[in-house]
């Protein structure tokens, strides 16, 4: 059965109180200042700021926008977490004169999070450009809701990632007997730049309930748009920038009612049940020991996907691909749960990935 994540009342509630709390400005990196600190009475752990010369409130930084604000200056990840763990002086030093040193205008997103603090979640280019899941919720739902039928059968948001998974049921094709799939799509975005926003076609496999994620991105956009000026020189009118998203946000309906043609979903259809004829000439055990190399798969990862192989009949692509979304089921979490959908798709559409 496929990762569940939140229900749609849940995912709707979380992605209201994000976007009510979220805070973005523009502004130059030489009037930021990072900082350390220090709790002004006991032995409590101290905070690293990052925030304008002139503002009263100083947001703490996230482990995103800490990876981020390394890869700005140009710090390697490892130092950097060195210079945090073992001197944290020499962290704001050495932030503070590279983000001098950078001279370019930064986007800082900020959000009030589970603490009530006001935190940084993202340090992005200044032609970041803003898709917010909210406004992507709000414009892909009546289109999904125009298919008869049509679930959500998972769903996940929180201050990084946002995913959607529906499927329609009166859209389904045969891969074998007593072996059906429907029709879906996956929906994903990142407002801190974990990502672009994507549209996937989505497949259902009734016997198991798992879910696969096709590598065909009907729709892919980056978050790069036309550079927003710093400060008070932003001048657009409010009409402008509405235009712009409302362009935005109808090519997104267009592009989710087109993910949804029967005729895109036969052709996948098509490939699933050549995956199925396709046999594996190695035994399930060395097959699942040349995918965790070639995947960087863990462990426990490894374990579960030759646990649900072997519990298969068969030993084809289809076979093993279905071993990879069945571990999906039983994730540690969201991001595992669809990197390993993702990976069930590449497995049943990509001859070439099982080969030694």
């Amino acid at each position: 059965m496929m990762y569940q994540g939140m229900t749609q009342n849940d995912l709707y509630a979380n992605m209201l109180s994000i976007s009510e709390s979220t805070h973005d400005e523009i502004i130059h990196s030489s009037k930021l200042r990072a900082y350390i600190n220090y709790p002004e009475y006991g032995d409590g752990l101290a905070s690293r700021e990052l925030g304008h010369l002139l503002s009263d409130v100083w947001p703490i930084i996230d482990c995103n926008a800490d990876r981020q604000l390394a890869n700005k200056l140009d710090i390697p990840k490892p130092y950097y977490d060195r210079m945090v763990s073992k001197k944290p002086r020499l962290w704001e030093t050495s932030c503070n004169q590279w983000l001098n040193n950078l001279n370019k205008p930064l986007m800082l997103r900020h959000w009030t999070n589970h603490d009530d603090r006001r935190a940084l979640r993202a340090i992005l280019s200044d032609r970041y450009r803003r898709i917010d899941n909210l406004d992507i919720f709000k414009t892909v739902l009546p289109v999904l809701n125009e298919q008869p039928e049509m679930k959500i059968v998972s769903a996940h948001v929180d201050e990084h990632s946002f995913h959607l998974k529906a499927v329609f049921p009166e859209i389904e094709g045969d891969i074998g007997l007593n072996d059906v799939v429907q029709s879906g799509l996956h929906i994903r975005n990142s407002e801190t730049g974990n990502g672009a926003f994507t549209i996937q076609p989505l497949t259902y496999r009734l016997v198991c309930l798992n879910g696969m994620i096709i590598p065909d991105a009907a729709l892919r956009k980056t978050h790069l748009g036309s550079r927003i000026e710093e400060g008070e020189d932003i001048n657009w009118r409010d009409e402008t920038i509405a235009a712009d998203d409302k362009a935005l946000m109808m090519k997104i309906e267009d592009v989710t009612r087109q993910a949804t043609d029967e005729s895109r979903f036969s052709y996948i259809v098509d490939q699933l049940k050549e995956s199925a004829e396709r046999t594996i000439e190695v035994s399930k055990t060395e097959q699942v020991k040349i995918l965790t190399k070639k995947q960087g798969l863990t462990e426990q990862e490894h374990n579960t996907i030759l646990e649900f192989l072997h519990k298969s009949d068969g030993n084809t692509h289809w076979d093993v691909a279905n071993a990879v979304t069945s571990a999906a089921g039983v994730a540690n979490d969201y991001k595992q749960a669809t990197d390993l959908e993702t990976l069930g798709g590449k497995i049943a559409t990509t001859p070439q990935l099982l080969a030694a």
